[in-house]
């Protein structure tokens, strides 16, 4: 009783309310900052990814170009990024704003995708205003499903127009697939 008759003559409730009164207005002025600081970090968030899209190498480029046809259009872009943990690749959505980091658990064939669209994009840049030299693969499509195969193979046939192409399968289903796609004879070795 004695110290809450100390502190009731101390501070008196006129007091009190007005303390409480400021602290109210410091808060709405702390909220609103706040919200200005999530604005402007969105903002520059965007900022950030049209001056990446604009300003990325022609090699991630071409090679979002290829992702984005073995994909049907689902991915549209390649990105690297610099975080804490080094660099990451990043793959844009189609529909989305933000890339997504690649990481496990994008599937096994839409990796080797990722993988083969870097590859090839790679060829390219290292062909420029050279001979197109031949490529090989073994085992390419194995993880494909069907729609991303057929994409991949209407690519391959773009390809197939400035360079030769090998592919190497102990699939008979995936030959089967080639030999009807391009109208080729399969060499069994």
């Amino acid at each position: 009783e004695e110290s809450i008759n100390k502190l009731s003559q101390n501070i008196s409730l006129g007091e009190i309310e007005s303390r409480l009164s400021l602290l109210e207005d410091e808060l709405e002025r702390m909220s609103r900052k706040r919200d200005r600081l999530v604005i402007l970090s969105e903002v520059i968030k965007f900022a950030d990814q049209k001056f990446k899209e604009e300003n990325q190498p022609d090699v991630l480029k071409n090679a979002g170009k290829y992702f984005g046809i073995m994909t049907g259009g689902r991915y549209t872009d390649i990105y690297i990024d610099e975080d804490d943990e080094g660099n990451s690749i990043m793959v844009k959505q189609a529909g989305e704003a933000i890339p997504k980091k690649v990481t496990s658990t994008f599937s096994k064939g839409t990796l080797n995708q990722l993988y083969l669209a870097l590859r090839l994009s790679l060829i390219d840049y290292l062909d420029k205003e050279k001979e197109a030299l031949p490529i090989c693969f073994d085992e390419l499509l194995v993880n494909w499903d069907e729609l991303r195969l057929n994409s991949t193979l209407k690519l391959l046939t773009e390809l197939c127009k400035r360079r030769q192409i090998f592919i190497f399968t102990c699939h008979d289903w995936i030959a089967e697939k080639i030999e009807e796609f391009f109208n080729v004879k399969r060499i069994e070795l």
